[in-house]
């Protein structure tokens, strides 16, 4: 169940920020051994005629993502983004875990937008994403 009503964001800019809070958020609930995921869908706002990226949020058990194993993946602001989210759902089939490296606003809402897709890709499955937001050095 969601946390709280979910994020809109119209936008690479506003999809930048979101993400960008979400990591923060995680951040700061590391001592109290809380964790965030978020799941992104597509919604067309239909009062401004606008697709915007809705962003749900949930509590999830605390992870170290660095003993997870996964596919590294990257993201850029020139990215396909069907490409990418076929990569994300095949992983997710085979019960893999995806860990995407994206860089400014652009590639951030690229991301963002393939784990929509790739979520839909999969949903008659019965299998369903959770993404953490994370800032590293790179």
């Amino acid at each position: 169940p969601a946390l709280s009503a979910p994020i809109i964001s119209i936008g690479p800019s506003s999809v930048n920020q979101a993400v960008k809070g979400l990591a923060i958020a995680r951040k700061s609930l590391e001592d109290m051994r809380q964790d965030l995921v978020f799941m992104p869908s597509f919604v067309h706002l239909s009062s401004e005629d606008l697709n915007a990226i809705q962003i749900d949020i949930a509590r999830a058990p605390v992870v170290a993502l660095e003993s997870m194993d996964g596919m590294e993946l990257r993201a850029a602001g020139t990215t396909e983004v069907k490409g990418l989210a076929g990569a994300v759902a095949k992983n997710a089939r085979d019960s893999a875990n995806s860990f995407i490296t994206a860089v400014g606003a652009n590639s951030v809402n690229q991301a963002i937008k393939a784990v929509a897709i790739a979520r839909g890709y999969i949903e008659e499955e019965h299998v369903d994403l959770r993404c953490r937001a994370s800032i590293e050095e790179i």
